[in-house]
């Protein structure tokens, strides 16, 4: 297997055949959500990073301030009599008023983490309880909308959105388009995180267990220290039910740090 780069170049050329790669522990739950083809799409508030989703409310721009002053009053809040300028850059360091907006954001969307490569160390010292679990490697076939975002069909409907993260160590700002404001929020995280390599699938109000493409599905990777003999056990259950995957295992490359990956 090869690393892949990323999914999003091959895109328009047509079936996507590069991979994106998720993580997981040994969990007889989340092994018969695979099983079943499906997704966990998380609340935003279940994150492991404090500082995801946090952002300046107001860009300190004045095109910014005169828009976010236009969509306060478009929601009937007048600022008239008030020095705005002031009030809503106070808004900045607002806690409860970036509380506000983030909560308001976590009702909207819903997320899927996947990462770019299969061999990094931290990825399954992190999501694959230390090399015990096992890693799924997806395919999706995606479409292109008229924006040029890839879509991927989940539920029987091309509406879960892929966006590669944007890893950097400036905060998101107010955009005038709510529509890329929130989305440049969902996909921003901090330069800490760069080795994650990270592609998310994101919808819109639905959260929980979501049905995907049987075909999606293209391969398993057993971590270093999985359970030898829950191996055979666990093939065998997606054999039965008509995969045709192909599954793999890491293996340790003596004389390097780099992990091997070896054919079952």
């Amino acid at each position: 297997m090869d690393r892949f780069e990323s999914y999003s170049e091959n895109i328009l050329k047509g079936k996507n055949e590069n991979l994106l790669f998720r993580f997981e522990k040994n969990e007889e739950k989340r092994l018969n959500s695979v099983l079943d083809s499906k997704l966990f799409f998380s609340g935003i508030g279940k994150f492991n990073d404090p500082y995801e989703f946090t952002h300046f409310p107001i860009a300190k721009t004045s095109s910014n301030l005169l828009s976010f002053k236009k969509s306060m009053e478009d929601a009937g809040i007048s600022l008239e009599g008030i020095d705005w300028k002031s009030f809503l850059l106070q808004k900045n360091d607002d806690s409860e008023f970036l509380k506000e907006n983030m909560t308001a954001l976590s009702k909207e969307y819903s997320i899927v983490c996947f990462s770019k490569v299969w061999d990094n160390h931290l990825l399954w010292s992190h999501y694959a309880n230390a090399h015990k679990g096992l890693c799924y490697a997806y395919g999706f076939d995606s479409g292109i909308t008229a924006d040029m975002r890839s879509i991927v069909e989940v539920g029987n409907i091309y509406q879960a959105t892929l966006f590669d993260i944007i890893y950097t160590n400036v905060w998101p700002e107010y955009l005038r388009d709510h529509e890329e404001f929130s989305r440049r929020i969902l996909y921003t995280k901090s330069l800490v995180w760069e080795y994650e390599k990270e592609v998310r699938l994101i919808l819109r109000k639905e959260r929980g267990l979501q049905t995907i493409k049987k075909e999606s599905l293209r391969a398993l990777i057993f971590g270093m220290k999985f359970d030898p003999d829950l191996i055979d056990p666990i093939i065998k259950q997606f054999q039965d039910r008509g995969y045709k995957i192909e599954f793999y295992i890491i293996k340790m490359k003596l004389g390097s740090y780099e992990l091997g990956l070896e054919k079952i």
